[in-house]
C-alpha cells in the first residue's frame, strides 16, 4: 500500500513537470532566432495574416482523435512545412535568408523523423486508394471479386478494436474502483 502512495506521489510530481513545461521549451534559441529572421524577412506581422489560421486549425482539433491519429497528422503538418520552407529557400536570394531558412527546415525534417517515421507510407497507401477510379468498370468488376476478403478483414479488424476498447474501458473502471 505504501509503494502504491509513492507511485501515485511520483506520478504527481510526473505531471506537474510536464504540465510545466511548454512547446516553447523545444525550441532552441538558434531555432527561435531564425524564426524572427524569417518573420521579419517576409513580413508575417501584416493584419490580414492573423484571420483564419492554416495549421492551427488542425492542431487544435487533434484531442478528436486517437494518438496514433495524431502522429499522422502532425507528421503530414510538419511535411507540408518542410514543403512550404523549400520552396521559400528556392525563391528567395538572400544568403542569410536561405541559411535560416535551411536551418529550420532541417530541425523539422529531423523531428520528422525521429518522432513521425511512418506517416510516408501511410500517405502513400492512402494515395492509392484516393487514386481508384470508382466509374471505371474493371475497378467496379474487381471490387466485387475482392470484397468478401475486404468484409472480412474489415470485420475482423473492427472486432479487435472493439475489444481493446471494451478491455481499456474494464481496466479503467478497475482502477477507479480501487482509488
Amino acid at each position: 500500500m505504501v509503494s502504491l502512495l509513492r507511485l501515485y506521489h511520483l506520478c504527481g510530481i510526473f505531471v506537474m513537470i510536464l504540465s510545466g513545461a511548454s512547446s516553447t521549451d523545444f525550441i532552441s534559441h538558434n531555432m527561435r532566432e531564425d524564426l524572427r529572421k524569417m518573420k521579419e524577412y517576409f513580413k508575417t506581422n501584416e493584419k490580414s495574416l492573423f484571420h483564419n489560421p492554416i495549421f492551427l486549425r488542425s492542431l487544435n482539433n487533434l484531442e478528436n482523435f486517437k494518438d496514433g491519429e495524431q502522429g499522422v497528422i502532425i507528421g503530414e503538418v510538419l511535411e507540408v512545412y518542410v514543403d512550404i520552407l523549400s520552396r521559400m529557400m528556392n525563391s528567395t536570394t538572400d544568403p542569410d535568408m536561405k541559411v535560416s531558412i535551411s536551418h529550420t527546415r532541417s530541425r523539422l525534417e529531423t523531428l520528422m523523423k525521429n518522432h513521425f517515421p511512418n506517416t510516408g507510407t501511410l500517405k502513400a497507401h492512402l494515395q492509392e486508394l484516393w487514386a481508384i477510379a470508382p466509374d471505371n468498370l474493371v475497378v467496379q468488376r474487381k471490387a466485387i471479386q475482392e470484397l468478401l476478403t475486404v468484409f472480412n478483414r474489415a470485420s475482423l479488424l473492427g472486432s479487435k478494436l472493439q475489444a481493446c476498447k471494451e478491455l481499456s474501458r474494464r481496466k479503467r473502471q478497475t482502477r477507479t474502483s480501487r482509488i
